[in-house]
């Protein structure tokens, strides 16, 4: 199948005002290519996102924000995630939190990320000729941006609220009418300090440092 390439135009970066909703205590998730996860009456439907957290067990889903593909009165599925390499499940150590992405930043001017790259470990053995590594953790992994500076802006007064608390947000990034969707927690960071040249636009800075890895959506 032929790639389709996206640009970055129409691409907003979505956050909460606070960090999700209540948690709610899952009493089972399953260890399959789609995770479904158990808990009487738990008021989520398709379409929700929700931060996971985890105590115990399977730690993997620690941070992690997903979306629900599948829902009944007490269970629900969560889309394209793949937990069958997850360690298992303890009843009622795994929480899952609604969030819903009310702000949204079309201020940014540029994107770019750094890290996430894996360490190397050493792999050579004694009899050996030549050196020979194996990919390890990867590096903590962030975002940066240039944005328009407006001190009103709903988003960027947002990113600050966060910043300032230093507490984690969920973002989503979605890209235009591709359908394509990232969603991902992380600290916010800016001062919201402008900063700019002569005859140019007054921009400030700010940026994602990322708690967990990402998940991705097509539609």
């Amino acid at each position: 199948m032929a790639v389709k390439p996206i640009k970055w135009s129409h691409v907003p970066v979505r956050l909460p005002p606070v960090a999700a909703g209540s948690p709610v205590a899952l009493t089972g998730v399953t260890n399959a290519s789609e995770a479904v996860c158990s808990k009487t009456a738990h008021g989520f439907v398709v379409g929700d996102y929700l931060w996971l957290t985890v105590d115990a067990g399977m730690w993997q889903l620690h941070n992690r924000i997903a979306r629900v593909k599948a829902a009944t009165a007490d269970t629900f599925t969560l889309e394209n995630l793949n937990t069958t390499l997850f360690d298992p499940d303890v009843e009622d150590k795994t929480f899952a939190r609604k969030v819903t992405f009310d702000h949204s930043l079309a201020t940014a001017t540029t994107v770019s990320t750094s890290g996430g790259e894996p360490e190397d470990i050493d792999t050579t053995v004694t009899h050996a000729d030549l050196r020979t590594t194996m990919p390890g953790l990867p590096s903590a992994a962030s975002y940066q941006f240039d944005s328009i500076w407006d001190p009103a802006n709903e988003a960027l007064k947002a990113f600050q609220a966060a910043a300032d608390a230093q507490d984690m947000r969920a973002f989503q990034f979605q890209f235009g009418s591709s359908g394509r969707t990232m969603v991902v927690a992380g600290y916010p960071w800016t001062n919201l300090l402008p900063s700019g040249s002569a005859q140019a636009l007054v921009t400030t800075r700010l940026g994602i440092n990322l708690a967990a890895r990402a998940s991705f959506y097509t539609t």
